[in-house]
């Protein structure tokens, strides 16, 4: 048999505080925009959602600012995301954060040997893919 997916309550006691990582969660659910999209997530997409917002106050401000933001949470952060074209200042931040968020969640799930392979194409990081 396969393993078994851990719990919400596991996750969260895997995180470096747990209790604000509870009380982040609470504050997700607490919304009903944020709490359905939590809830449309696969176990993995989960997962990576408690642990980002384990880790970053930052991030979990912005995704409860941005709630469409924890759609992306559906997929592989090394899987390509269709994304609007930058136009604007505005736009321009929600990319670098929206980035900031995947580099994330990559590091997070994978070695470092994944990680610079992923985003420079290399395991050498004094190389740069070609």
């Amino acid at each position: 048999m396969g393993q078994k997916a851990p719990t919400l309550d596991g996750l969260i006691a895997r995180s470096p505080d747990p209790e604000a990582t509870a009380l982040r969660y609470e504050q997700l659910q607490s919304d009903a925009d944020l709490r359905d999209r939590t809830e449309a997530l696969p176990p993995e997409g989960l997962a990576d959602l408690i642990a980002v917002i384990g880790i970053s106050g930052f991030l979990f401000q912005y995704l409860c600012s941005h709630g469409s933001f924890i759609d992306d949470f559906r997929y592989s952060p090394a899987q390509d995301i269709a994304r609007e074209p930058v136009s604007d200042f505005t736009g321009l931040r929600h990319h670098k954060y929206r980035e900031l968020l995947r580099l994330t969640r990559l590091d997070l799930s994978c070695t470092d040997e994944d990680l610079l392979r992923r985003t420079h194409g290399t395991d050498d990081p004094g190389r740069t893919g070609a």
